[in-house]
């Protein structure tokens, strides 16, 4: 068995239980991956995309992914989906550049100096119960799509 699911099979059995039990959510742990992870949201692309859930959910699996294998990708990158040319579809960014299109929904990491260094293994202000937390915040995001 790859990595891949030894994260992703024991996320997404959390996030059915939170789906079918909203009272089994940690909000604390949710505080606590909110000042870790940054996740935004536009209201305005609701489900007359009919796509736009399974997008959401192949970016909040990636976010898992990477955070757990110490952040390659979200250390100095955002991911999400963005409305462009008439279709939805998702985005890898580096910090610091501009996304065409019109971003619906995203992932990213609040502190990333903080962050890197956690990464390298330097001393940094970010703990392994925060990265923990970090994950808990996604797997609730993945139970929220689905609802």
């Amino acid at each position: 068995m790859n990595d891949r699911a030894n994260v992703l099979n024991p996320a997404e059995e959390f996030a059915t239980i939170l789906a079918e039990n909203p009272k089994e959510l940690n909000q604390a742990e949710v505080n606590r991956g909110n000042n870790v992870l940054m996740i935004y949201n536009d209201e305005n692309f609701g489900s007359r995309f009919e796509d736009l859930k399974s997008l959401k959910l192949s970016v909040v699996k990636m976010a898992i992914e990477d955070i757990s294998g110490r952040a390659q990708i979200l250390s100095s990158n955002t991911i999400g989906v963005v409305f462009l040319e008439n279709k939805l579809q998702t985005f890898l960014s580096p910090f610091g550049s501009n996304t065409s299109g019109t971003v619906v929904y995203k992932i990213g990491i609040k502190n990333t100096i903080a962050f890197q260094k956690w990464r390298q293994g330097e001393s940094s202000d970010i703990s392994q119960e925060d990265i923990n937390s970090a994950v808990y915040r996604l797997v609730y995001e993945w139970s929220k799509l689905l609802k």
